[in-house]
C-alpha cells in the first residue's frame, strides 16, 4: 500500500510538471524570437549627471536604439514644486532636433520627426525620425537638484524608469560635481532597481549593470552629501537616516547593518535564511521549466552566432578570405568616416589605432610636432602644439584638435600629464571618441553603407538573422567598402608590392602610414617603407635627427592610455577604494523624478 502510495504521488507530481512545461512552451515558444523583441530594442542607455553649485543638475542621457515602428521615444519626468526644467534638448547621431511647444502624443511618425517636446510636462519626448538603429542623445537641466534633509544634502533619483515598453539591455548612470570629487570617504551611495554595482571612480559616481534589464527593473540611485556643500533651496523636515530607512525597505540592504559613520563598503548584505521545503520544491519545478527556456535560447543564439560568422567575419578571416586581392589606394578618402565598417570586422584596438591616426594625421598636417622635454636624462617627449594653426570646426579631428590646444601651456607644449588631467575635467576632452563613432555612423548612413530600414520577415534568412544582431547592419555597398579596407591591408602588409612605388610617392607613403595606423599595423609597415626605400626616413614628415617614427607611435599610445584612463575608470580600483559595492534589485520606495512606462509609443 505504500509502494502504491508513493507512485500515485509521483505520477500526480509527473502529470502537473508536464503540464507546467506544456504551458510554458505554449506561450513561452523559446524556440521563436518574439517579432515585438526584434523589431525594437533599447540596447543601452548612458546618463552623465554633473551637480552645479546651487544645486541645478545637467544631465546626458544617450540611448542606443532599434525601431521598426511607432512615432516617438519617451521619458518620464516628473519633478517637485521646488524643481523646474531649465533647458531640454534633444539630437540624433549629432543632428540637433526642434522643439515643439504643445507636443501631440496622436501625432503621427512625420509630426514628430526631427522634434522634441514635453506632453503635459510629465514626459520627455522626441520623435523616432528614422527607423533602424540610432544614437539619439538627451540634454537637460533640472534644478534643485539637490535636497537639503534636516541632516544631511541628498540625490535620491530615478534615472531609469521601471515598466519601459523595451527595457534597455545595458544602463550606465555617472554622477560628478563640480565642487570636488565624490569618494566613500564624504559621501554614502547607493543603487536600486537592477543588478550591478555601484563605486567611487575617481571623483565621480559610476554604477553600471551586469545583467539585461526586465520590466520590473529600473535605475535608483542614493547618494548622501555633506550638509551645505550645494546651495539648493529645496528643503525637506526629514532627515537623511529616514528616506535611507524607506530606501532599504524591501531591497538587499541591511538597514540595521546601517551606521551613518560607516564607509559605504560596510553596507552587508542581509543574512542568508533557511527556505521553507514547499519553497524549494516551488524553485526547483520552476528552475527547470526556465531550463527548457533556456535550451530554446541557447538554440537560437547559436542560429545568431552562425549568422553573424557568415556575414560579419572578424578581420583576420576576412584577410584570409582575400589573399592575394589588393587595393592600393587608401578606401575611402576621409578615413575615420570608415570606423563603423573596421568595427564591424571587431578589428583588434579600434579605438587606440583610431587615436594614433588622429595624431599622426594631425602631424602630417603641421598642426602638431613632436619634441625632446628639456632637462631629462632619459629620452623623453612631449608635443609641441601650432597654435596658429586654424582647423575646420567642421573636420572630425576638431574636438580632439580644441583638447590638444586647450590642455597645452602658452608656448604650445603639450606633456602627456597635462592632457590626462583635462580630459578628466572638460566634457568635451572626454567625447572624442564618441562624436568619431557617431561622424562615422553619419557618414555611412549618408553614402549608403549602413541599413536604415531593417523589416521583420516571417522565415529570416542568415543575412536577416545577422543584421538583426550587430551593433551597425551593412548593406551590400557597406559590404564592399568593408572588404577593400581587408585588401588595402593586404597590399601593406605584402612588402614585395611596394617596390611599384618610388621615391616621389614619399609623400604618399606618410598618408598611407595613417591608414595604416587605423588597421593597427603602421610600426610594420613604416619598416617595410624604410627597407624598400632607404632614404624614405630622411624625406618623411615623421623623422627628424632626434625624433623618430616610432618616437610618435610610442608617445600617440601613451595619449591614448591617458585618454583611455581619464575616461573610462575601471571598477576594481573603485573596489579597492572601500567605496560603493553591489546593486540592490529591491527597494528604493520613494525616489523622485518620474513614474513608470517610458520607451517607445
Amino acid at each position: 500500500m505504500v509502494k502504491k502510495a508513493r507512485l500515485k504521488r509521483y505520477l500526480g507530481f509527473r502529470r502537473i510538471f508536464l503540464c507546467l512545461v506544456g504551458i510554458l512552451v505554449l506561450f513561452c515558444n523559446p524556440f521563436e524570437e518574439g517579432k515585438a523583441d526584434r523589431q525594437q530594442k533599447i540596447h543601452s542607455i548612458d546618463v552623465s549627471a554633473v551637480l552645479e553649485e546651487d544645486g541645478t543638475a545637467t544631465i546626458t542621457e544617450d540611448w542606443e536604439v532599434t525601431a521598426q515602428k511607432g512615432t516617438e521615444l519617451y521619458k518620464p519626468l516628473r519633478l517637485e514644486k521646488e524643481q523646474s526644467l531649465l533647458s531640454y534638448q534633444v539630437e540624433m547621431d549629432g543632428q540637433a532636433f526642434q522643439e515643439t511647444k504643445n507636443w501631440k502624443v496622436k501625432g503621427n511618425f512625420q509630426e514628430k520627426a526631427y522634434r522634441y517636446g514635453r506632453n503635459e510636462n510629465k514626459e520627455l519626448n522626441w520623435g523616432i525620425s528614422q527607423y533602424g538603429r540610432h544614437r539619439y542623445r538627451l540634454i537637460y537641466r533640472v534644478s534643485n537638484f539637490v535636497m537639503q534633509t534636516k541632516t544631511k544634502q541628498m540625490i535620491y533619483w530615478r534615472f531609469i524608469p521601471d515598466q519601459m515598453s523595451a527595457p534597455p539591455r545595458s544602463i550606465q548612470i555617472r554622477i560628478r560635481s563640480t565642487k570636488g570629487p565624490l569618494d566613500a570617504k564624504n559621501n554614502r551611495v547607493w543603487a536600486f532597481g537592477f543588478q550591478g554595482e555601484v563605486h567611487f571612480v575617481e571623483g565621480q559616481v559610476v554604477a553600471k549593470s551586469s545583467k539585461a534589464l526586465t520590466k520590473e527593473n529600473s535605475g535608483i540611485i542614493l547618494l548622501g552629501l555633506p550638509e551645505g556643500t550645494f546651495k539648493t533651496t529645496w528643503m525637506s523636515d526629514k532627515t537623511f537616516d529616514d528616506y535611507v530607512k524607506e530606501a532599504f525597505r524591501g531591497s538587499q540592504y541591511n538597514y540595521e547593518d546601517y551606521d551613518a559613520t560607516k564607509a559605504a563598503s560596510d553596507i552587508r548584505k542581509l543574512p542568508r535564511k533557511k527556505l521553507p521545503k514547499r519553497l524549494k520544491y516551488g524553485i526547483l519545478v520552476g528552475g527547470i521549466c526556465l531550463l527548457v527556456v533556456a535550451v530554446g535560447k541557447i538554440w537560437q543564439s547559436i542560429k545568431v552566432k552562425q549568422a553573424i560568422q557568415k556575414w560579419y567575419p572578424k578581420f583576420s578571416q576576412l584577410q584570409k578570405k582575400y589573399k592575394g586581392q589588393y587595393e592600393r589606394q587608401l578606401p575611402t578618402k576621409d578615413i575615420f568616416s570608415a570606423y563603423c565598417l573596421l568595427e564591424a570586422m571587431s578589428v583588434k584596438k579600434l579605438e587606440a589605432n583610431c587615436f594614433t591616426a588622429m595624431i599622426l594625421s594631425l602631424v602630417h598636417q603641421g598642426a602638431l610636432t613632436l619634441v625632446a622635454k628639456e632637462g631629462t636624462l632619459k629620452k623623453q617627449f612631449i608635443f609641441q602644439v601650432n597654435l596658429n594653426f586654424e582647423m575646420d570646426p567642421e573636420d572630425v579631428r576638431y574636438p580632439l584638435w580644441q583638447v590638444f590646444s586647450q590642455a597645452s601651456d602658452q608656448e604650445g607644449r603639450l606633456t602627456d600629464k597635462a592632457f590626462k588631467a583635462y580630459c578628466e575635467e572638460d566634457d568635451e576632452g572626454r567625447s572624442v571618441m564618441s562624436k568619431i563613432k557617431s561622424y562615422s555612423l553619419k557618414q555611412c548612413k549618408e553614402a549608403g553603407w549602413m541599413n536604415k530600414h531593417l523589416y521583420v520577415s516571417e522565415c529570416p534568412s542568415d543575412l536577416d538573422l545577422a543584421n538583426r544582431n550587430v551593433l551597425d547592419p551593412l548593406t551590400e555597398e557597406g559590404m564592399q567598402a568593408r572588404d577593400l579596407w581587408v585588401k588595402f591591408a593586404n597590399y601593406l602588409t605584402d612588402f614585395s608590392l611596394l617596390n611599384e612605388r618610388g621615391a616621389a610617392e614619399v609623400a604618399i607613403w606618410d598618408q598611407l602610414l595613417i591608414g595604416a595606423a587605423f588597421l593597427g599595423i603602421a610600426k610594420e609597415v613604416e619598416a617595410e617603407f624604410a627597407k624598400v626605400y632607404p632614404k624614405f626616413r630622411e624625406l618623411s614628415v615623421y623623422q627628424t635627427s632626434e625624433i623618430s617614427f616610432e618616437d610618435y607611435y610610442v608617445m600617440s599610445y601613451i595619449m591614448w592610455q591617458d585618454y583611455y584612463i581619464a575616461t573610462q575608470p575601471t571598477f576594481t580600483s573603485a573596489m579597492s577604494g572601500g567605496g560603493g559595492g553591489f546593486s540592490s534589485f529591491g527597494g528604493g520606495s520613494g525616489a523622485f523624478g518620474g513614474g513608470s512606462g517610458g520607451g517607445f509609443r
